[in-house]
C-alpha cells in the first residue's frame, strides 16, 4: 500500500507545472523535459515545441507577455524589476517585451511612464532597448503614439542618425503632439535640474525640426533665460528675473518650464540682497510673490528677518501698495509674523506721531495697521489716542475729535487730563479745573474755621460781649498756627504730657525719664498684684509716650 501511494504521489508531482525563473520572475510551464543533449521539449499553454535550451526562457517570456492575464500574475513593480534585470543581463528581447507591457498599461499615468523611461535611458543598454521597441512598432501596438514619441526623443538625444534613418516620419503623423512631447520632456528636465539633458533635447529638436521651428526657438529662449536667472540670483540681481514673471503670465510654456524655478531663484536673490544689508529691497523683491501657492518657509523667514533689520528711515517701503498687500496676505498665514508686524507698526506710528513732521506719514501707517489688524486681535485705541494728541499739537482739533470718537473704550481719566492740557477742551474749563484744585485741598480747614467762628459768635452773643468777632478771628488764626497753644495738636500734646506730670516745655530726655519711671510701676514683669489693671496702665502709658514722640516731630519741637 505504501509503495502504491508513493507511485501515485510521484505521478501527480510529475503532472504539475514546471517553474522557470527568468530575471527574477517565476514563469510556469505545463512541462519542460529534456529531448537530447542540446534540446528541450516545452509544453506551454497547451502547445508543445522543441527548442534549444538557451531559447526556452525567451520563448516563455514572449508567450507570457502576449497573454492578457499576465496582469493577474505579476504587478507593475515586478515587471519593472524584470526589465531592469533583463537589461543588466543583456537580454534586450525580454526587456523590450516587459517594457512594451508597461508602456501599454492604460492605468499608469504619464509622469510615471516618463520617470521609468528616464531611468532606463541612463542604464547600460537602455538606448538599445528603446531602439528595439521603435523597430518593432506597428499601428496595432499597445504602446500609444505619445509614448513612441517619448522613446524617439530619448533615443534621438543619443543617436540622432539612427532616428533619422529608421523612423523618419513618425513625428510627422502628429507634429503638434510631437512638439508637446518635446516641451514636456524639456520642462521635466529643467525642473529636475537635468540641464545637460534639456540642452540635448534642444539640439535634437533643432536638427529634426529646423532652427526656425517655433517650439525649438521657444525652448532655446527658455533655456538661455534659465541660465541667466541662475547667475543673476546668486548676485542678488533681480532686474533680469522680474521681467520673466510678466512673460510667463502670457506664455504657458514659459510658465510651465520656469514658473516654480523663477520663484525659487527669487528667494535666492532675496537672501543675497538681505545678506548685503538691504532689508527694504529684500521685502520689495519678495512682494512680487503674491501667489500664496508659491510661498515657502523661506518666504516667511526672509520677510521676518528683513522686518527685524529694517531701520526707521527705510520703513517707508512698507507703504508701497504691492508690499502692503503682500504683508497683509502673509500675516494671515503666520501668527508669529503677524504679531511682530503689529508691534512694529504700533511703535513706528507712535514714533511718527511724536514728530510734528511725521503726522501725515503716521496716518498712512495707521491705515496699513488697520488693514493687517482687520481681525481686531490687537488693541488700536492707544494708537488712535497718540494720533489724536499729535493732531492737537498740529492745530487739527477736528481731526483729533474724529479720532477720539473712533476709540472703543474712550480716553479714560488720565487721557482726559492729557487732552485737557493739550488744549482739546475749551480754556474756560481748564481755568475752572485749576480753581477747583485748591478749593478741594483746603476745604477741610475752611470748614473748621467756619465752625469755630460760628460757635464764637454764639458765645459772644450770649455774654453780650462787644467786639467778640475780632477776638474770635484772632483765635482762629492762632488755631491755624501750629506753634500756637491753641492748635489742636498742641493741645493734645499738653494733655498727654500731663500724664507724666510734665508741661509742654519739657525736653525729650525729661519725657523719656518720666516714661521709664512710670512704666516700672506697672510693668507686668515687675508687678503682679493686679495683672489686668497693670496691663491696661502699661498699654496706656506706652501709647501716650509713642504719641508724644510722634507729635514732637509733627510740631517740629527741638530736643
Amino acid at each position: 500500500m505504501v509503495l502504491c501511494a508513493l507511485i501515485l504521489v510521484s505521478h501527480v508531482m510529475g503532472a504539475t507545472a514546471d517553474t522557470r525563473n527568468v530575471h527574477g520572475l517565476n514563469f510556469f510551464a505545463d512541462k519542460i523535459e529534456p529531448a537530447d543533449n542540446s534540446h528541450v521539449i516545452l509544453t506551454l499553454f497547451g502547445s508543445t515545441v522543441i527548442l534549444k535550451e538557451e531559447s526556452v526562457d525567451a520563448r516563455i517570456v514572449r508567450e507570457y507577455f502576449k497573454r492578457a492575464d499576465i496582469r493577474e500574475k505579476f504587478s507593475s513593480e515586478d515587471i519593472e524589476s524584470f526589465v531592469s534585470k533583463a537589461l543588466s543581463a543583456g537580454d534586450i528581447v525580454s526587456a523590450s517585451k516587459g517594457l512594451e507591457l508597461l508602456l501599454g498599461d492604460k492605468e499608469r499615468d504619464e509622469r510615471t511612464q516618463v520617470g521609468l523611461l528616464s531611468e532606463i535611458e541612463g542604464e547600460k543598454g537602455g538606448i538599445e532597448l528603446f531602439k528595439s521597441l521603435l523597430s518593432g512598432y506597428s499601428a496595432s501596438s499597445s504602446i500609444s503614439l505619445r509614448n513612441i514619441y517619448i522613446l524617439e526623443v530619448l533615443t534621438g538625444k543619443s543617436d540622432f542618425s539612427w532616428i533619422k534613418a529608421n523612423v523618419p516620419v513618425l513625428h510627422a503623423k502628429s507634429l503638434k503632439e510631437f512638439e508637446e512631447v518635446l516641451a514636456d520632456l524639456f520642462v521635466s528636465d529643467l525642473k529636475e535640474e537635468r540641464r545637460d539633458s534639456a540642452r540635448s533635447i534642444i539640439t535634437f529638436s533643432r536638427r529634426l525640426l529646423g532652427a526656425s521651428n517655433k517650439t525649438v526657438t521657444d525652448l532655446k529662449y527658455i533655456f538661455d533665460q534659465s541660465q541667466i536667472v541662475a547667475q543673476s540670483s546668486k548676485k542678488g540681481d533681480v532686474e533680469k528675473i522680474l521681467p520673466l514673471f510678466e512673460v510667463s503670465k502670457r506664455d504657458p510654456l514659459m510658465r510651465r518650464a520656469l514658473g516654480g524655478y523663477l520663484y525659487e531663484q527669487l528667494h535666492v536673490a532675496a537672501r543675497a540682497v538681505l545678506d548685503n544689508g538691504q532689508p527694504e529691497k529684500t521685502i520689495k523683491i519678495l512682494s512680487h510673490i503674491q501667489d500664496s501657492a508659491e510661498w515657502t518657509p523661506s518666504t516667511f523667514s526672509l520677510v521676518l528677518e528683513s522686518l527685524q533689520k529694517l531701520s526707521i528711515e527705510k520703513r517707508g517701503v512698507l507703504l508701497d501698495p504691492e508690499v502692503s498687500h503682500f504683508l497683509a496676505l502673509l500675516s494671515e498665514r503666520d501668527q508669529g509674523l503677524y504679531r511682530y508686524l503689529i508691534k512694529l507698526l504700533e511703535g513706528h506710528i507712535k514714533y511718527l506721531a511724536r514728530s510734528n513732521e511725521g503726522v501725515s506719514q503716521a496716518e498712512d501707517f495707521f491705515e496699513l495697521f488697520s488693514t493687517i489688524n482687520k481681525k481686531g486681535l490687537a488693541d488700536s485705541d492707544n494708537i488712535k489716542f497718540a494720533l489724536a494728541l499729535a493732531y492737537l499739537d498740529n492745530d487739527k482739533s477736528l481731526r483729533a475729535r474724529e479720532m477720539i470718537q473712533q476709540m472703543q473704550s474712550g480716553p479714560g481719566i488720565f487721557g482726559h487730563l492729557r487732552l485737557l492740557f493739550s488744549g482739546y477742551y475749551v480754556n474756560i474749563y481748564a481755568l475752572i479745573f485749576l480753581i477747583l484744585i485748591p478749593i478741594v485741598i483746603f476745604i477741610p480747614a475752611i470748614l473748621r474755621v467756619r465752625s469755630i467762628l460760628f460757635e464764637a459768635d454764639q458765645r459772644a452773643a450770649q455774654r453780650g460781649f462787644a467786639g467778640g468777632n475780632e477776638q474770635i478771628l484772632s483765635q482762629a488764626k492762632s488755631i491755624l498756627d501750629v506753634s500756637s497753644g491753641m492748635h489742636p495738636r498742641r493741645i493734645e500734646y499738653q494733655e498727654l504730657l500731663s500724664i507724666f506730670e510734665l508741661d509742654d516745655s519739657a525736653k525729650e530726655k525729661e519725657i523719656k525719664a518720666a516714661y521709664r519711671a512710670q512704666i516700672k510701676k506697672v510693668h507686668p514683669d515687675i508687678r503682679s498684684e493686679d495683672d489686668v489693671k497693670n496691663s491696661e496702665e502699661f498699654i496706656k502709658i506706652t501709647s501716650a509716650y509713642e504719641r508724644i514722640i510722634e507729635l514732637r516731630k509733627l510740631l517740629k519741637l527741638k530736643s
